[in-house]
């Protein structure tokens, strides 16, 4: 039998209210902070985890737009910024990443 692979070419990519280093309440570190790499200070376990995630990512071939929310305490209420923001970290510097941020009005 042959294998057959099949390999994606993507140049775009959407984050929508991304909880990459947690949720609020539930399993996101406290007084998190990004350094000027974007690394958090503080990381859980599955973060941890996706961190290789940069090795593998297409290098310099992918465009990223990453929305979050704000309603004006630096969250939308459930994902806070900086761990939507932790996604720069992950995929390093592979990718151009392109931060949108919405005011959300209750």
């Amino acid at each position: 039998m042959a294998v057959i692979r099949v390999y994606l070419n993507w140049v775009k990519q959407v984050d929508i209210a991304g909880h990459f280093n947690g949720i609020i309440g539930i399993d996101e570190p406290e007084n998190i902070t990004l350094d000027d790499e974007g690394k958090p200070s503080s990381m859980r376990e599955s973060y941890q985890e996706l961190l290789s995630l940069g090795n593998h990512y297409p290098q310099g071939q992918v465009e990223i737009l990453n929305i979050y929310g704000n309603t004006g305490k630096g969250s939308d209420e459930r994902v806070t910024n900086l761990s939507s923001q932790s996604l720069g970290y992950l995929l390093k510097s592979s990718s151009q990443i392109l931060p949108r941020k919405g005011n959300h009005r209750p």
